[in-house]
């Protein structure tokens, strides 16, 4: 199976209360590497670069070596590199701030789960500035102007849903008034109500904890709201239930009695990711140009797709990450040219590719690649992330209805899918080939 990515741990000594999170860390797919303080920043990321830093600063709280760890910290954050490398402290930094160049701080109590899905969110905050810098470039190549894309938060400006009986809600509107303005739903009712008639960048769950997991396997299950913030809270004592809320999909978990200041750093890092995703789908819509888009969908042409994907090929070999490929056939597209005609087989590859645009994360990048195929670009992804990306794009295609033409009834549609995740022999043509080799019907 191909790794979810690869972490650094960096630690002078093990201890057992992080044992068992490395331990987790690997079973959820990562591939993690060890080393002391000793080995340089050069050492430590040249060959192999990591998606994620964790720094063990449980065994380092005597203020000496705790020092050190923290030098690491600014020197990883300072270190040239087209994508900033996020750095964790797991443990207490006794600190009221978190120290500079830290994306994060996992304090006490620790859960597995919580540590996996900050890994994964920061990494694919890293993904999505990469992928910003890479559009920026190939852009150039094909004569757009990329629009100016901001990631910041004005005072007031993030739009929060609190979800719930709202006996946490004054000490939330308290927490987060200068950055957030907060709307009330009592009931998840309400909460879809307001959910499909305007955008929030973040909800937060004020109920039981048994009730936030149901609620947000039901948000997940809407691909409008599956890559939503969602926050809960829970008790410590509530450590299996705390597994499964993560395991629905839950962003992050506000456990026990909570900091103002802090729940509002980590709302705001939320919002940020929120916020640059949903920009950088604004590239596809903004980005219109004859050179890079096809004509049909409105996606990215196969021309820009190769130019893009051999500038990923380029970077992979030099710094190891790994990125995939998803290629997708429309099933029977002869066919349903031949009874309706290629006005009507048009029409629907419009209506799968605009599903498609719908359906991807703003760090991938969506195109077709001529007659009835399509391909999904997925940047530090490997297979289960393609396989899940495919999967769910496969699944409401086929429960979609096309319309084909004016008085004609509605027609479904299938997908034959191939995934290919880069090796170091790989170009952007064997990539390709590879996705659109022997495919399987979805």
């Amino acid at each position: 199976m191909t790794a979810s990515g690869r972490i650094l741990v960096i630690e002078e000594r093990s201890c057992a209360e992080t044992n068992r999170l490395w331990e987790a860390v690997r079973e959820a797919g990562y591939e993690l590497v060890t080393m002391p303080l000793g080995r340089t920043l050069e050492q430590a990321t040249s060959a192999q670069r990591p998606d994620v830093v964790l720094l063990n600063m449980i065994a380092a709280e005597m203020g000496a070596e705790r020092n050190r760890y923290l030098d690491v910290v600014s020197r990883l954050s300072m270190s040239g590199s087209a994508r900033r490398l996020p750095v964790i402290g797991v443990g207490d930094t006794s600190e009221q701030q978190r120290p500079i160049g830290m994306s994060a701080v996992l304090s006490r109590p620790l859960s597995a789960a919580r540590l996996i899905g900050r890994i994964a969110s920061l990494s694919r905050l890293a993904a999505m500035q990469a992928e910003l810098r890479r559009r920026i470039e190939t852009g150039g190549r094909f004569g757009l102007e990329i629009p100016s894309l901001e990631s910041g938060i004005a005072d007031g400006d993030a739009s929060v849903l609190v979800v719930g009986r709202g006996k946490r809600y004054f000490a939330l509107e308290t927490s987060l008034s200068r950055t957030a303005t907060l709307t009330g739903a009592f009931t998840l009712a309400t909460a879809r109500d307001y959910l499909a008639r305007r955008s929030f960048d973040l909800v937060i769950l004020d109920m039981d904890i048994a009730e936030a997991t149901e609620a947000t396997a039901e948000f997940r299950r809407n691909p409008a709201h599956f890559t939503l913030p969602i926050f809960a809270f829970a008790e410590p004592e509530q450590a299996d239930e705390i597994e499964a809320c993560y395991r629905a999909g839950i962003s992050d978990l506000i456990v026990g009695s909570f900091d103002p200041r802090e729940l509002a750093e980590r709302a705001h890092a939320a919002v940020v990711e929120s916020r640059l995703r949903e920009q950088l789908k604004a590239v596809y819509s903004k980005a219109r140009h004859l050179a890079s888009n096809d004509a049909l969908t409105g996606l990215f042409a196969r021309g820009y797709l190769m130019e893009h994907m051999t500038r990923l090929v380029r970077e992979a070999r030099r710094s190891g990450d790994r990125f995939a490929l998803v290629g997708f056939s429309v099933a029977d597209l002869a066919d349903l040219n031949r009874r309706h005609g290629y006005a009507g087989g048009d029409a629907v590859l419009r209506q799968v590719g605009m599903l498609i645009a719908r359906l991807v994360r703003g760090e991938d990048l969506a195109a077709r690649v001529g007659g009835d195929r399509f391909a999904l670009l997925l940047p530090l992804a490997g297979y289960e992330e393609a396989l899940r990306a495919s999967e769910r794009i496969t699944a409401v295609v086929r429960m979609t209805q096309f319309s084909v033409a004016d008085g004609v009834g509605p027609t479904t549609v299938d997908l034959d899918v191939g995934h290919a995740v880069w090796t170091a022999s790989d170009d952007a043509e064997s990539m390709l080939a590879r996705a659109f080799g022997p495919q399987v019907r979805s």
